[in-house]
Formats: structure tokens, C-alpha cells, sequence
């Protein structure tokens, strides 16, 4: 597909929206909230991470601007969530320095877009690095164990013949472990023991489709996931500090619901949708809770939401591929 889609709204399939936070700090404007992921914990409990950065996105042109420091910093926070998906007890989340080459090291950029998700007793999540100090110049997956406050990275995902070029990131993984997969990596392949399997052929509605939440069990042999397709338009805008104009790209998010099968295979899908309006949308979690389906998401790099939608009113819009 080389064109973006027809699309819906979130509300007009029954969604509502309401926004979680702006700043993790209201009295720092230097750091924002964004990309949030909502996990759920075996008792029922809702918990967040929320990333945090410290340069801003004009969607309008495409460009980033960091607002303090050189270069791009990361944080990531965490909360809990209430059942009228209010936050609260908001933290930093602490990282444990990485051993690499028996030395121990601090990141220096910070973990992206930490996915949440409950494995094996705790809380975990997946995260991308760009961390050249311990051998990662180009980015990778992380896998963090998180007990509320100190994160300690487990593992840095490979697979067999990834590019050295190519940043990896997007990856889908369910909480319970799948014998036959470990992630989900893209419209037709799965990872598997660091090898990456082809279990479908792409098609037009599907193709470049990737993945943003983790993968939620339904109870039926299927999971439920959410994902996103992203096109690109090329602008020449204005730079007044150069006093010319300067060509660059700005980026527009089409949402999905997508039913995986046991074998990470896409077998569903929803219509395209938006949570709110044309730009960058980022939908980085997922979960059921009492009959509803609630999505985490950020909008242009700054702002943290929280949706909800029933799961009857996902389930009927879905449709074979």
C-alpha cells in the first residue's frame, strides 16, 4: 500500500479518549509524557510506564528540537492506574548500571518506548537502546525485570542475519510465554529461539504494518494486539535560521486491531482508525479489563492518553485477512 487508507475515528467505533499527562514534572517543561504502556498484573491491578524526553517534534514539519542538553536524553516513569484510569504514585524508574566487557556501565541515552508486560512472577518490559558505551550503535530490544522502581536489563534480543543497518524496535510479545514464538516482528514474521520465521504472506491492507502494544490472550487460542501503519509525505518548509527552505518529511499513524493466532499469524483485522487527529499517534499498549479494551498512546512525541473501548465493539468490526 503506498497510499494511506480510508480510516475511522476511535469514537465513532465506540471509543472514548482522555488525556493521562502532559509533563512528568508540570513545574519542568524541559520533559514530557509520552508513548505510555498500560500492563495488567494477575491480580487485576493496572500499572504504566510513560517515556520522557527532553526535545520536542513540530508534526507540521517534521523536525525535532532538543530543548536542553546536546542530545537526546530518555526517561521512563511509572504508575499505577485506578479503574476510572486515573493515574498515580508516578515515579522514575531507576536503571541498574549494564555489565559489558566487565565493565560496568551507565546509559547514557536512556531506554525508548518501554512496553509493559507481567512474566514469570514481576513486571518486565521491552525497550529500545542506542546505547554505543555497551556495544549497541544501532538500535536493539532490551528486555528490563522491573520490581516498581529499579529496572535491570535480562537480555539485548538478536536474531539470526538481522542487518547490522537496520533499527529494531516494534517488537509484540504476549505475557505468557509461546511455545511457538517469542515476538511477533512484522506483518508476516515471528521470532522464534533468535530465528526470524515467516508464517504468513504479506497483502495490500496489511503490508509495512507494525507492531505498538503487546500481545493481549483473548482465552480462544488468539491474541489481541495493536498496531499501526505510518506514511510518509515529503514537504520543503521555510527555515529561517538558515533563510531557506529545507526538505523534510512529516509522518501520519493509521491505527489497527489485530487478532494473531497461536502462531503469531495476523488472521483479523479492524478498520483503520485515529485516536485523535492526522500526525504522529503512537499506540504503545493494550489490555482487556472487564469486558473493555483500554489503550495507552502517545501524540507527537509530548502528550500521554489513555483510551478505552468495549471488546464487543472491537470483536465486531474485525474482519478476516
Amino acid at each position: 500500500m503506498n497510499f494511506p487508507p480510508d480510516y475511522v475515528s476511535f469514537e465513532s467505533i465506540g471509543g472514548t479518549v482522555k488525556k493521562a499527562l502532559r509533563f512528568v514534572n508540570p513545574d519542568d517543561k524541559n520533559w514530557s509524557a509520552f508513548n505510555p504502556s498500560i500492563g495488567m498484573a494477575p491480580d487485576g491491578s493496572m500499572a504504566m510506564t510513560i517515556r520522557s524526553s527532553n526535545y520536542i517534534l513540530k508534526p507540521e514539519i517534521g523536525k525535532y528540537e532538543v530543548i536542553t542538553g546536546n542530545l537526546v536524553r530518555n526517561k521512563t516513569w511509572f504508575c499505577k492506574v485506578d479503574e476510572n484510569l486515573e493515574i498515580s504514585d508516578l515515579s522514575e524508574v531507576n536503571y541498574y548500571p549494564v555489565s559489558y566487557l566487565d565493565v560496568s556501565v551507565k546509559m547514557v541515552r536512556g531506554a525508548e518506548d518501554a512496553k509493559l508486560f507481567w512474566r514469570d512472577g514481576s513486571w518486565q518490559f521491552t525497550a529500545v537502546l542506542k546505547e554505543p558505551d555497551f556495544g549497541i550503535p544501532i538500535p536493539r530490544i532490551g528486555v528490563f525485570k522491573f520490581d516498581g522502581k529499579n529496572a535491570q536489563l535480562i537480555e539485548i534480543e538478536h536474531f539470526d542475519k538481522e542487518s547490522p543497518d537496520v533499527a529494531e524496535k516494534n517488537w509484540m510479545t504476549p505475557y505468557e510465554k509461546n511455545p511457538n514464538f517469542d515476538y511477533v516482528y512484522n506483518e508476516t514474521s515471528v521470532i522464534k529461539n533468535n530465528e526470524l520465521l515467516k508464517v504468513r504472506e504479506t497483502s495490500e491492507i496489511i503490508k509495512n504494518m507494525r507492531g505498538g502494544s503487546n500481545l493481549w490472550d483473548l482465552g480462544d487460542k488468539t491474541y489481541l494486539g495493536l498496531t499501526h501503519q505510518t506514511f510518509v509525505k515529503w514537504i520543503n518548509y521555510y527555515d529561517a535560521q538558515s533563510f531557506g527552505y529545507v526538505k523534510s518529511h512529516v509522518r501520519d499513524y493509521f491505527h489497527y486491531f489485530v487478532r494473531y493466532d497461536y502462531f503469531g499469524k495476523i488472521v483479523e483485522i479492524s478498520p483503520a482508525f485515529k485516536f485523535l487527529n492526522p500526525g504522529v499517534e503512537f499506540g504503545s499498549g493494550l489490555i482487556v479489563n472487564n469486558k473493555n479494551v483500554i489503550i495507552s498512546f502517545g501524540q507527537n512525541d509530548r502528550t500521554a492518553y489513555l483510551g478505552k473501548i468495549s471488546l464487543n465493539s472491537v470483536l465486531k468490526i474485525m474482519k478476516e485477512v
